[in-house]
């Protein structure tokens, strides 16, 4: 608790003020005060229902957009990911290559619970990169069955012959069984039959059904061999394909911040502060390579989908962190006696390394993505072969476009825009660097221009210089106050609205030129109020005058 309360007063994520409590607590607190089995007991409890709430956020639809991207481009990433740490660590740190290509694996499996938390905190989670990231972080999720399956046979052959492929077809098959399972029993079975038999369930039936049938999927898979936590997990994603997901998910969401503070108090507690210590080049150098690798492996494969340099960057930014599953494969190996103690310590000791930096990283990601491109601009050659290959297309014959609107990003605000203006017949262009979202909206013959509405040349492109009003619908600061500088200096007196995701940037960006700035939240609360008004029949001139003040954010 103090941890995270000392972390929210400097405006930091609270998960590392747990990791560091965790830290001092395993160091330094006798058990006498608290034994470390009692702890992990808890924590790995806390670890599996952890699992089941990400289950059940999460679901396959998610994949249904990004589907093919995140699939191809996740089991890319692992497989290419193994490869480099085979090439590379055996000569760095002196480990045999089946070490190497686990640790290269294991390494792959990115945070969940921290991606979804900060994109859910950041408003990004209906973006272009936050769809694409939890697509890929399913698909990651997915893969730790297979992992847990085939990779005790890869430790342990002695030999790579017939029987180890044979032996490996068959892990493969077992796994692929596994998934395909969890996906028939939760769309074909359990939906339909819970629709009928549990349509009416009350809450606190509903909230006992679900923890039933986490228990009983934790049973299941240990029965089989394979972490309960895993079992939990795939609970989740069947729960989720039901209509009543969102209520579940509603019931159980109290515990979710909770889990999620055990698991990262107890990963803090059983890393050795003395380990840390005596092997912190060791750490920081895998830390420092799994950065690099996830970086340009993800960085070349999505450049291969012709997606933009932003979406690429900002994904392979958000893949740093080594998160829940890494921790559960490295415990269940341990546990079985595949790696040896100070190769456990050494993938919880490089855990928590990323894991500290990882809220940070996806916070100044933006603004780093922005310095870098404005780095390469100076050398053009480079910038047009990078940027200029997957950031631009033809536009649009621009002499058609005057006194007109500017939306940028078409995501659920964007979409609301457009409708209006087009009930309105106010002409307006959409600037979006999702293609999927371009081609769609090109399809219904919306002149929508493909690239960063931040960039300059690209508002540009879109005539700012002759634009009535820019709307910015993108939920990131930064992008939005290099959008309101871009567009003043094309057009000094343009209408700038823009959204803002937290209170705090409201003033900032009114401050650098933007006219108004509407808050989400605080807007469907003035909403809510004047129906209310209204049905109680109270909605007057003073009241409308009272809302009005409240919009200009003066004190009343």
């Amino acid at each position: 608790f103090i941890g995270g309360f000392v972390m929210h007063r400097l405006k930091r994520p609270p998960l590392l003020g747990y990791l560091l409590g965790g830290l001092i607590l395993g160091s330094f607190a006798p058990d006498i005060i608290i034994r470390k089995e009692d702890l992990t007991t808890i924590g790995q409890i806390g670890i599996a229902f952890l699992l089941f709430t990400l289950g059940v956020e999460l679901s396959f639809d998610k994949l249904r957009k990004v589907g093919k991207v995140a699939i191809v481009g996740a089991i890319l990433q692992m497989v290419f990911l193994g490869v480099l740490s085979m090439l590379f660590l055996p000569k760095l740190l002196g480990l045999s290559a089946q070490t190497s290509l686990f640790l290269g694996i294991t390494f792959s499996l990115s945070s969940t619970a921290v991606v979804t938390k900060m994109l859910s905190d950041r408003g990004e989670i209906d973006t272009a990169h936050g769809e694409l990231l939890i697509a890929w972080l399913l698909v990651q999720d997915l893969a730790v069955v297979p992992i847990l399956i085939f990779f005790p046979l890869f430790l342990t052959s002695q030999s790579f012959g017939m029987e180890f492929f044979l032996s490996s077809f068959a892990a493969l098959g077992k796994a692929v069984g596994i998934i395909c399972a969890t996906y028939i029993l939760g769309r074909k079975i359990l939906t339909p039959f819970a629709k009928r038999m549990f349509g009416d369930l009350s809450r606190e039936l509903l909230l006992i059904l679900t923890i039933l049938v986490a228990i009983a999927s934790v049973f299941a898979f240990t029965l089989v061999g394979l972490p309960g936590s895993i079992g939990a997990f795939l609970a989740g994603l069947i729960l989720s394909g039901r209509a009543s997901s969102h209520a579940i998910f509603s019931e159980i969401r109290p515990f979710r911040d909770l889990f999620s503070a055990m698991f990262f108090v107890l990963l803090g507690t059983i890393v050795s502060l003395p380990f840390i210590i005596l092997h912190l080049g060791n750490i920081i150098a895998l830390g420092l390579f799994e950065m690099i690798a996830v970086f340009l492996t993800t960085v070349v494969i999505l450049a291969f989908f012709g997606l933009h340099t932003k979406i690429l960057f900002l994904t392979a930014i958000g893949l740093f962190s080594i998160g829940e599953f890494a921790f559960v494969v490295a415990g269940a190996f341990f546990s079985q006696g595949f790696i040896s103690q100070e190769m456990y310590s050494l993938i919880l000791s490089v855990s928590v390394f990323l894991l500290l930096l990882a809220p940070w990283q996806i916070q100044t990601a933006p603004a780093l993505y922005s310095k870098i491109k404005k780095m390469v601009r100076k050398t053009p050659a480079l910038y047009n072969q990078i940027f200029g290959r997957l950031d631009f297309e033809e536009p649009y014959d621009e002499a058609s476009f005057a006194d007109h609107v500017i939306i940028c990003g078409h995501g659920r605000v964007g979409r609301e825009i457009s409708a209006i203006l087009n009930f309105a017949q106010i002409p307006f262009i959409v600037i979006d660097f999702n293609r999927h979202v371009v081609s769609m909206l090109r399809a219904k013959g919306i002149p929508t221009f493909y690239g960063d509405p931040s960039d300059y040349d690209i508002l540009d492109l879109a005539k700012a210089e002759h634009a009535r009003a820019i709307l910015i619908a993108l939920p990131d600061r930064h992008s939005q106050e290099l959008i309101i500088r871009n567009a003043l200096r094309l057009n000094p007196k343009i209408l700038i609205i823009c959204r803002s995701h937290f209170d705090e940037d409201r003033i900032p960006l009114l401050s650098i030129g933007a006219n108004v700035v509407v808050q989400p939240e605080f807007e469907a609360g003035v909403s809510m109020g004047r129906y209310t008004l209204v049905a109680f029949g109270k909605h007057t001139m003073k009241s409308e005058e009272f809302i009005k003040q409240l919009k200009k954010g003066l004190e009343i």
